[in-house]
């Protein structure tokens, strides 16, 4: 297309590309006139046609980007919390805050619960035996507030006693360290240690 034909169309009004700033309102298409630099060297001006529906079209688009990224975001979140049981989600609006101990922070527990069982001995159907058993669980956890590294203690027991059945009262327990040395930014030595004392119940296969 020449130089004389675009100059020769009826109708449409043309502008420097250099000035386009926008589409005016009510026309369809609004015309560019690109001129390049140094003159019409490859044959003359060049039509640029605009169409406004394709821009609001993409301004749409970026406009509603931030929104479904926030809605899918959250609709991962569902998706992970329904996949963990209830007892098992994160409640960080119940989690104690703990006592301070110098550069240390100390948490503990205490759990009791009763029980009922209509076959105490696990044994076959003529000589099931019924009982209530009585549970005392504390926990305590001694842990490192530092900006490097990490040391932490925590030990736990579970004490059974036996309404009829005292010589099924069972109490077990147990003691954990561990540790973590920052070698790096990226580079970190874990260890830990465990000793417990442990009851096999009676329904164990084994």
């Amino acid at each position: 297309m020449t130089a004389t034909n675009v100059r020769a169309r009826k109708g449409k009004e043309t502008f420097p590309a250099a000035r386009a700033s926008g589409c005016v309102s009510g026309q369809l298409r609004q015309t560019l006139k690109a001129v390049p630099p140094g003159g019409a060297s490859f044959g003359g001006e060049i039509d640029v046609r605009i169409n406004p529906f394709t821009s609001l079209f993409a301004a749409s688009l970026i406009a509603f980007l931030p929104a479904h990224a926030l809605a899918q975001t959250e609709t991962d979140e569902m998706e992970r919390l329904e996949s963990v049981s209830v007892q098992d989600r994160d409640r960080p609006e119940y989690d104690a805050p703990g006592r301070r101990l110098g550069t240390f922070n100390l948490n503990a527990t205490l759990d009791l619960s009763i029980a009922s069982t209509d076959n105490l001995f696990a044994a076959p159907s003529a000589t099931e035996m019924d009982d209530l058993i009585y549970t005392v669980a504390p926990t305590a956890r001694l842990e490192s507030d530092w900006s490097r590294h990490m040391i932490a203690v925590d030990a736990g027991a579970v004490f059974r006693s036996h309404e009829d059945f005292s010589n099924e009262d069972a109490d077990e327990h147990y003691i954990r360290g561990s540790g973590r040395l920052d070698v790096g930014d990226s580079t970190q030595i874990r260890g830990s240690a465990r000793m417990a004392h442990q009851v096999t119940p009676r329904t164990d296969p084994d």
